[in-house]
């Protein structure tokens, strides 16, 4: 990682300023620890299938059958972007944040204490890049397919325009977006409506959504408090 960022300033620097000699590794090693600069690798959280090939403990066939429905999930999601663009269609991604707790601060004596679980189900329009957040905390509603149906419902009656499709993007959590509730209420939504509607999945492990990383940069630095009321 180190090798390959060295060789990348080092061409960038000397693209523009040919008449600069470059450094020895030693010197550049010694300028990071004096600044106190280190480079980290990315994590990445692989998927079960991934991992079992990559440790020889899965057929190839499995395998490239996996890697192959990944490919055609991702090209197909490319295709609706493109109708998105064209405004031949609304295309959706919906999907769950991991689980904030409020308050949320660095004092160590909250680490024992008792905080509210709260959840954000959010849902984005690929194209324009609108999203609505549905916030709420563990005492408004529980993590069943009622509770994610009436929020994908409440936000495509809000679209001004469905006489276009609507595709909805998601991963295949069974309670959050695979379910005969969900699939029911669109199916309702859609007759009531007259208007057309598909669900479409990512392939398992590889369900990357556009918003969430957004809402987590922000969230780092950022403290959460409780207010009591009188």
């Amino acid at each position: 990682m180190e090798t390959v960022c060295l060789m990348f300033i080092e061409n960038t620097v000397l693209k523009k300023n040919p008449a600069i000699k470059p450094l020895c590794r030693y010197t550049f090693d010694c300028t990071l620890k004096e600044r106190n600069i280190a480079f980290q690798t990315p994590k990445k959280d692989k998927f079960d299938t991934c991992c079992s090939y990559e440790s020889k403990n899965l057929d190839i066939q499995i395998y490239e059958e996996h890697i192959r429905r990944k490919e055609q999930a991702r090209d197909e999601k490319n295709r609706d972007k493109v109708l998105g663009a064209k405004k031949e269609a609304i295309v959706l991604a919906q999907d769950m944040q991991a689980v904030k707790v409020c308050p949320y601060l660095n004092g160590s004596a909250l680490y024992y204490k008792t905080k509210l679980v709260c959840h954000n189900f959010t849902v984005f329009d690929i194209n324009t890049h609108h999203c609505v957040c549905y916030w709420f905390n563990e005492t408004e509603a529980d993590l069943t397919a009622n509770t994610f149906a009436s929020c994908i419902v409440d936000y495509i009656l809000q679209l001004k325009d469905l006489s276009k499709p609507v595709i909805i993007w998601s991963d295949g959590c069974t309670y959050q977006n695979k379910n005969v509730v969900l699939s029911n209420a669109l199916l309702g939504l859609s007759v009531h409506r007259n208007t057309t509607i598909y669900q479409k999945y990512l392939e398992r492990g590889h369900t990357q959504m556009e918003v969430h990383a957004a809402i987590e940069r922000n969230l780092k630095k950022s403290l959460i408090f409780t207010k009591r009321l009188l």
